[in-house]
């Protein structure tokens, strides 16, 4: 996808459009998390989206960024 510049707005439909081409794209995010000792804690993992927006990703129990979001809900 190329890199476009503009000092005009982008229409909120465009904006739409160009936010699914980007979640389309690839099938994996990364995922950043708060572990313990506020440090950060990034990883790449399969995720899914909804029509509004909402992403989704399994994950095991037991890998660290689940015991991170377990313990301090805060995640980008």
């Amino acid at each position: 996808m190329a890199i476009e510049r503009s000092k005009r707005p982008l229409a909120a439909r465009r904006m739409t459009a160009l936010a699914r081409q980007l979640l389309n794209a690839s099938p994996l995010c990364a995922i950043a998390t708060v572990a313990p000792g506020s440090r950060a804690h990034v990883n790449t993992a399969y995720f899914a989206w909804s029509p509004e927006f909402d992403l989704v990703w399994l994950s095991e129990s037991r890998a660290k960024h689940s015991r991170n979001v377990r313990a301090n809900d805060t995640a980008a």
